[in-house]
């Protein structure tokens, strides 16, 4: 089961009533001075989240397959792609956006607060990462969004995945040992098996057109 409801089962004996499934409400939003800079910047008002770091803490992406990510969001739709991280992952975020215009792709790397990097994930049209901690910000906020997950424990998306939208969860066609060796991974890093056919299908064939922005 997931994570959250581990967590919630350890209250149980404190809780009077049978605990339901998580639900978030967010009070309503008004617009602050900084936001309405930062949408100035925008070529489009509408854009995408790539959040290309994890930490180390779970299989990831590799550099090609993110910049396949990228070339195929500026190619089918008009929107601005937003690199977001943490201190730390500039040279990441560089590498990422070098081959692409920067009118479109826009470099944000330890730009946001915790609040405010919440208000750009709530307002985006999609985020798309890995095991991350945005990935659930995004669930909670109710923001499409596509995961990229290891399908071996401890990394699996049964446990770890975005709550409300499993079904955006991309794992891996592989055989793989029960327990993940990430830094010993059989395949050489599972997620880096994903073909660029398959990366294309999820995100334009089907994840693109559910989007309705």
């Amino acid at each position: 089961k997931h994570e959250s409801e581990y967590n919630l089962s350890l209250l149980e004996s404190l809780m009077p009533d049978k605990i339901t499934q998580p639900h978030y409400e967010f009070k309503q939003w008004t617009p602050e001075p900084w936001w309405d800079d930062f949408q100035t910047e925008l070529k489009s008002k509408d854009y995408v989240i790539l959040h290309s770091g994890c930490g180390a803490s779970a299989p990831n992406l590799n550099e090609e397959q993110y910049k396949l990510i990228i070339r195929l969001l500026l190619e089918k739709t008009d929107w601005t792609v937003l690199l977001t991280g943490v201190s730390g992952e500039e040279n990441v975020v560089n590498a990422l956006a070098a081959d692409f215009p920067e009118e479109r792709v826009k470099k944000t790397v330890g730009r946001f607060s915790l609040a405010e990097l919440f208000t750009v994930i709530r307002n985006a049209s999609l985020l798309i990462t890995s095991s991350t901690g945005p990935l659930h910000l995004a669930n909670a906020a109710g923001t499409p969004l596509l995961g990229f997950f290891c399908p071996a424990k401890p990394h699996t998306p049964t446990r770890w995945g975005p709550y409300d939208q499993q079904q955006w969860v991309v794992t891996p066609n592989l055989d793989w040992p029960k327990i993940c060796e990430l830094k010993n991974c059989p395949h050489g890093g599972c997620l880096n098996q994903l073909s660029d056919d398959e990366i294309t299908e999820i995100l334009c064939t089907q994840r693109l057109k559910t989007i309705h922005k």
